[in-house]
């Protein structure tokens, strides 16, 4: 029995081919004369066909200065950092090249699974594709240079990588069955991304807050007022409560494809002791804290 993929020449003995499928094939020789009766004596041999050994694997996400992020520890959420795949050692030259996959699970901080996160341009359910060549230590992605577009949720980026022969066979020699890698989007203080400040007919003003809280909650806002000149405010400064209505919409099913982003509308009317009633503010701005700490807008003028 000789390994799949190879064949005997009946009239030279030499065996040829590539051998497809790992596992060790057991044959048996046999040498006969020409006395008659002929005279015969068999001999067992074996050919062994292994896989295709590689050694240690690095997965890493790169920032945009070009500085490697440390496995297990944080990565800015909203940011796009490059992913590499390399190997400890070359494939030895002359050897086909290797196929690989590499995937990427994200965990949001409530535990939730998310596609917040994804391997960008060529991916399909979080999972790409790449070659690595005789010779070389560096994954070649299918579509190019690849990149993770990091959500605005907190959470956990979990990569595993397979690798395959050119016949399909599964490498899985104990260097290549590392424990996944994993890098984690950090937990920061709001993002306040804009803060507008509209008129209305009525006399009422609406402030729209949009930006995100990759910790998931949202404990209050704190709206501060700048009055028209000569006008007096019953209140500059009002503080909402938002922990139960940010509670509310990360927990919905809805706000799961947005990761942590929001849009808050707050509506005011003003009290004016004295000055101008119509148009009684001429600036905003919004201080947001959830259990991470507060960050505060820039000011807006009511428009």
């Amino acid at each position: 029995t000789l390994p799949a993929g190879t064949i005997l020449n009946p009239t030279t003995g030499a065996i040829t081919g590539q051998a497809t499928l790992a596992n060790t094939y057991g044959f048996v020789v046999r040498a006969t004369d020409s006395s008659n009766p002929a005279q015969t004596v068999n001999a067992s041999g074996s050919i062994t066909v292994t896989l295709m050994s590689i050694s240690g694997v690095t997965i890493s996400l790169v920032s945009s200065a070009g500085v490697p992020y440390t496995p297990g520890g944080a990565v800015p959420a909203a940011t796009q950092p490059a992913v590499t795949v390399t190997l400890a050692t070359a494939l030895p030259a002359g050897v086909p090249s290797i196929q690989g996959t590499l995937t990427v699970v994200f965990k949001r901080v409530d535990n939730l699974l998310s596609g917040e996160v994804a391997l960008v341009p060529a991916a399909v359910n979080g999972t790409a594709s790449f070659t690595v060549s005789a010779g070389s230590t560096t994954a070649v992605f299918s579509g190019g240079a690849t990149s993770l577009v990091m959500g605005t949720a907190g959470g956990t980026a979990t990569f595993t990588v397979t690798f395959q022969d050119s016949q399909g066979n599964n490498i899985t020699s104990p260097t290549v069955n590392a424990a996944p890698t994993n890098f984690l989007v950090a937990a920061t203080a709001p993002v306040i991304t804009s803060l507008k400040i509209s008129l209305a007919s009525s006399g009422a003003f609406t402030a729209t807050v949009i930006g995100y809280s990759s910790t998931l909650d949202m404990t209050n806002a704190v709206f501060n007022f700048t009055p028209a000149s000569g006008t007096n405010l019953a209140a500059s400064s009002v503080t909402v409560s938002l922990s139960s209505a940010f509670a509310a919409w990360y927990a919905s099913s809805t706000s799961n494809r947005y990761g942590g982003q929001f849009m808050l509308t707050v509506p005011f009317t003003f009290t004016v002791t004295g000055g101008v009633s119509t148009n009684p503010i001429v600036a905003g701005t919004v201080t947001l804290t959830n259990s991470k700490g507060s960050t505060t807008s820039a000011s807006a003028n009511p428009q």
